[in-house]
């Protein structure tokens, strides 16, 4: 009589219970890539979220997350396009990761696409509250530095690296800005 009860229970409600579980299977891969990526095994963790991205989501900022955690391990390995691809779609959309501007940025730096670049930079600087937290807003002024080194104007990139670091003192801008001192000092 329970095994009846059972199937019965299941006919009537199972096909909703199954609709929930197959819409959080994107959830499911994308926390394994998660905790493989904490633990440094990006290649595994990039597997998973490439299945996740294959999967349904039921909350839409996942799918955006998995995607920029993708992009980034794609720009890691210097796949360029397709960590383009990945940041790109990350960033837009209701359900946008701002968090995704940062690698996408530094994308399209490496790929030699400046003005893509410069647009996305200005659009992360003008979100609601970039300019309230100071490691966006240091990441936002770096990223400008890179973008005006990159048009050939050394001093503008100096300025601009020295406002990230006023801002927000980062080991990798002090380096950067050690380097474009020593080119400044080469050309003279």
């Amino acid at each position: 009589m329970t095994i009846l009860a059972g199937i019965v229970s299941f006919t009537h409600f199972g096909e909703s219970f199954l609709e929930r579980r197959y819409d959080s299977v994107g959830e499911v891969l994308m926390k394994e890539g998660d905790r493989l990526a904490d633990a440094g095994l990006d290649d595994r963790a990039l597997e998973r979220y490439e299945k996740a991205l294959q999967a349904r989501f039921s909350g839409g900022f996942n799918r955006s997350h998995t995607l920029k955690c993708a992009g980034r391990i794609r720009l890691q390995r210097g796949d360029l396009d397709e960590a383009i691809a990945y940041l790109s779609e990350a960033v837009s959309g209701a359900y946008a990761d701002h968090g995704a501007y940062f690698f996408l940025v530094d994308a399209l730096l490496d790929a030699g696409r400046v003005d893509e670049a410069e647009q996305n930079n200005l659009a992360w600087m003008n979100l609601p509250g970039v300019q309230e937290r100071a490691r966006d807003r240091a990441r936002a002024l770096y990223y400008a530095a890179r973008i005006a080194e990159s048009r050939g104007d050394i001093k503008k990139a100096i300025a601009l690296s020295e406002q990230s670091y006023d801002v927000r003192a980062q080991e990798y801008v002090v380096r950067y800005l050690d380097a474009l001192r020593a080119k400044n000092a080469e050309v003279g």
